[in-house]
């Protein structure tokens, strides 16, 4: 399994799978109500680890793609696919990224703000059943549940906050 992924990375394989992979999921979330905002990785500078982040009535949400496929279990300390964990603590990471986002808005929106932390499995191959029920406050989903989480949230925000937050984002 090794050798595949690192022949995916010599080959630049990887590359073009994550790209079309987040094209995917950028088709998928052009699906919501033109009222949220969609904030992609090139507009995000002092943000790394987060491909999108969709600003809505519901929330904040912090959108990681992950392109891998096979179980995705938690066995109680972090992730595990194929019962092994990440060569890097995914939910780590997914967290810090978080993280910074809280902090670049908290002094500019002179309040704290929630960010949802999305860890979406775009291959139809992966499985997994945490369901919409987060993981160490991180919600990890297959893609097919990526709109039902967002919009299926109570509402927090009115229009005049979620411009000003998407204001604040796409400096």
């Amino acid at each position: 399994m090794v050798k595949i992924y690192e022949f995916l990375i010599k080959s630049n394989l990887l590359s073009t799978l994550k790209a079309n992979e987040t094209k995917s999921i950028y088709n998928e979330l052009k699906k919501l109500p033109e009222s949220y905002k969609i904030v992609g990785e090139n507009k995000l500078k002092n943000i790394t680890g987060v491909d999108f982040i969709v600003i809505g009535s519901t929330g904040i949400f912090a959108i990681k793609i992950n392109i891998l496929d096979g179980p995705i279990a938690y066995n109680g300390k972090e992730l595990t696919r194929w019962k092994l964990p990440f060569e890097k603590n995914i939910l780590k990471s997914t967290a810090t990224s978080v993280y910074s986002l809280q902090n670049l808005l908290k002094p500019k929106l002179k309040e704290n703000c929630i960010v949802e932390p999305v860890l979406v499995f775009s291959n139809f191959k992966t499985k997994m059943a945490f369901g919409l029920n987060p993981v160490e406050n991180i919600f990890i989903i297959q893609k097919k549940l990526l709109l039902k989480l967002i919009q299926e949230r109570p509402t927090i925000y009115d229009e005049f906050k979620i411009n000003k937050i998407a204001q604040i984002l796409e400096l």
